[in-house]
């Protein structure tokens, strides 16, 4: 529970992680990401902070773990295709490159 600025009090619930194929369908309110304006749109904002989020999923383990990386970044109605990953153990750095 918790109070806003106005006193009113409302309920915030803890939900557990969505499973993999559902990774992209947590902001079902967000079905689609706007394609055709430049300016800031809180979708994209959220797209992209997701993305991020993946970036920290183990996928370069390989096996079960890029597996359901992949599951992620294919749910939802956006359709992400992963193209690559790039891992460099000297740095400990890791990246991926996905389309839609």
């Amino acid at each position: 529970m918790s109070t806003t600025r106005s006193g009113k009090q409302i309920s915030i619930q803890q939900t557990d992680t969505p499973r993999p194929e559902d990774y992209f369908k947590a902001g079902a309110n967000m079905l689609y990401p706007p394609l055709f304006r430049a300016a800031y749109s809180d979708r994209m904002a959220w797209v992209l902070a997701s993305m991020s989020q993946l970036a920290y999923e183990r996928f370069e383990d390989g096996g079960e773990h890029c597996q359901t990386f992949e599951t992620k970044l294919e749910s939802g109605n956006f359709g992400f295709k992963l193209n690559r990953t790039f891992n460099s153990p000297e740095t400990d750095t890791q990246a991926f490159l996905a389309r839609n």
